[in-house]
């Protein structure tokens, strides 16, 4: 376990540039201007060249994430789980088209079964998961391409004659999370940004590929729309053709190390479930936050979070409104689910009006607990993707109080998310570490080599540019790297950019107080959400010199909602966002003698 991201504990020489532009936002991606938001690099007098580019980049748009939980005791799905399973108290997970297939036999079979007798409440209730379950096994009549999983836990087991057999099973359904057509349009405008802006002169990409000096390699955590944006990025930023499938295969690592390193959150789960329950009891409290509810709310004082809370006000209240406008949004989508012209409806990425109406009905169970009479924050972050996707994809169903909601919704998830991965400045740095421990490791490892000026070392799969003008593998692999730059992307998710950024800005010797400030400004980490290393070495300075080496660190925090904007092509039913909505996500982070621009 390292204790901090201290640089001189790897490479002793390095500084952290105290310059105006180390800290800044890379660029919008808004097409529609041809100019940058990217500073140039601080004046200097002395010869430097650049040395490594390192990036942490958050996927793009997907689609919202959804999940479906129920007991199940009928012979037909536990024989489906012994069919599978090798060790009968392990959990089984489906993933294959044939497998996948077998729940769907099994789902139709006990439909059909429970057609003449559907009386009681729990009867009904099984009947409408398993018609849910069915919706989404049959979307898009085919398996391939569609981000569905099913996962079975032995939850009870019983003796027979002396074998202990299972009896229960806990079903979970997992569906949903995957790029949108919107979201590989945004990868590849940042693609093209960072070849564009990452590397020094006109055409530095170009000449770097072309003298060999480019030592470059993309990885992916084995989320599908974290592997497709990580190869519509590269697409763009190589300036390739053709698909997107034969990139992700050839160019992105995505095995089982790469996979602990950058979607591997279990070490933080204890500890990540004790803040939970302080923001349960923070947020389901019936008065108006005062002076010290907001201190105690939020020790570290950061700005973005100081505003949530005195936006939120009463959080009983606001989620109180929150779900009656949930509520309402369902009773209308029922209304177009009855109607006549429903299976005519088009919504995106192949949804329907009954999926779209379960998913938010969904929300309206799960986000309110009856019997315990309080709301369940964890569901905040889902209420918040389902409303941005709706607003930005199906607004022109023209469903009421959408706006509202909207905003209701964000204002609780800028607080509820960042709190999630802590409360105290403490809790942040032990959760931070514990999340993204052997990303940190690697990215030291990357710029220890790349200051000793050794390419290729650690890694496989080294892309360059050859004679004959194709991308070619295996170059310089274990030679001296003088001159080379070594360029290390990682595509993940939200946690893990969160973690990063706060053990960045809470470490010692890594940011000045300033620029720690700044970043505690961000209100959210949005889809392609960026954190970028770049280091320099000064060949005029002594070689043990701490003037040396110098890293810029570079922030984005993505595509912030005020850039709602469909790619070219897109579906005409599907318009952007209304400009007075995009209008309320501005802040004062977007302020020009801010460094950070949240846009």
């Amino acid at each position: 376990m390292i204790s901090a991201i201290d640089p001189q504990r790897v490479i002793p020489t390095f500084h952290i540039s105290n310059s105006s532009d180390a800290l800044f936002d890379l660029a919008s991606l808004d097409q529609s201007s041809n100019t940058t938001s990217v500073p140039p690099s601080p004046t200097s007098t002395h010869r430097e060249e650049i040395r490594a580019v390192l990036a942490v980049l958050r996927h793009g748009d997907r689609t919202p994430k959804q999940k479906l939980k129920m007991i199940v005791k009928n012979q037909q799905f536990l024989e489906l789980f012994a069919k599978y399973v090798k060790n009968p108290k392990e959990e089984l997970k489906l993933k294959s088209a044939v497998e996948l297939q077998d729940v769907l036999d099994v789902t139709r079979l006990l439909l059909s079964s429970m057609q003449e007798d559907e009386d009681s409440e729990t009867e009904c209730e099984l009947s409408y998961k398993l018609l849910q379950i069915k919706s989404v096994l049959e979307k898009g009549g085919h398996f391939s391409g569609i981000n569905r999983k099913v996962q079975l836990k032995p939850v009870k087991f019983e003796m027979e004659n002396g074998i202990e057999v299972v009896r229960e099973i806990l079903l979970i359904v997992k569906w949903g999370g995957e790029l949108t057509e919107f979201g590989r349009h945004q990868a590849r405008i940042l693609g093209s940004k960072f070849r564009m802006t990452m590397y020094p002169g006109e055409d530095g990409l170009l000449r770097l590929h072309s003298t060999y000096r480019h030592d470059l390699k993309i990885y992916s955590s084995d989320e599908g729309r974290v592997q497709v944006t990580a190869a519509a990025f590269t697409k763009s930023f190589l300036n390739l053709e053709g698909e997107l499938t034969p990139i992700l295969v050839s160019l992105v690592r995505k095995d089982k190390a790469v996979n602990e390193m950058l979607d591997d959150s279990s070490n933080a789960v204890p500890e990540m479930t004790a803040v939970k329950s302080i923001l349960i009891q923070t947020l389901n409290n019936d008065k108006t936050f005062d002076d010290n509810d907001i201190n105690t709310a939020a020790p570290t004082g950061a700005q973005s979070l100081v505003k949530s809370l005195k936006t939120i006000d009463n959080p009983w209240k606001t989620m109180k409104r929150l779900h009656e406008l949930i509520s309402s949004l369902t009773q209308q989508l029922y209304v177009k689910l009855c109607s006549p012209e429903a299976e005519t409806i088009s919504l995106n990425a192949g949804e329907t009006i009954r999926l779209m109406h379960e998913r938010w009905k969904k929300l309206e169970k799960d986000f309110f607990i009856k019997r315990k009479n309080i709301f369940d924050i964890s569901k905040i972050p889902d209420i918040y993707d389902c409303i941005y996707y709706d607003i930005l994809h199906n607004y022109h169903l023209g469903l009421n109080g959408l706006d509202e909601l909207f905003n209701l919704a964000k204002s609780l998830a800028n607080f509820v998310v960042p709190q999630e991965y802590g409360i105290t400045n403490e809790e942040k740095l032990s959760i931070g570490k514990k999340i993204c421990e052997k990303l940190l490791k690697k990215i030291w490892f990357d710029l220890s080599l790349a200051a000793k000026g050794e390419a290729g070392q650690g890694d496989q799969n080294i892309v360059g540019l050859g004679p004959d003008g194709k991308y070619t593998q295996g170059i310089h692999e274990g030679k001296s790297g003088h001159g080379h730059v070594r360029s290390r992307f990682y595509f993940t998710s939200e946690s893990h950019l969160h973690s990063l950024l706060n053990v960045i800005r809470l470490s010692n010797n890594i940011l000045n107080f300033q620029k720690a400030k700044q970043i505690e400004t961000i209100e959210q980490l949005n889809y392609l959400t960026h954190i970028v290393f770049k280091l320099f070495e000064n060949l005029e300075a002594p070689i043990d010199s701490a003037e040396r080496f110098r890293i810029e660190f570079w922030l984005s925090p993505g595509a912030a909602p005020t850039l709602f904007m469909k790619p070219p092509n897109s579906n005409p039913t599907s318009p952007p966002a209304p400009p007075h909505l995009s209008n309320n996500n501005s802040s004062s982070n977007n302020n020009s003698s801010n460094n950070i621009n949240n846009n």
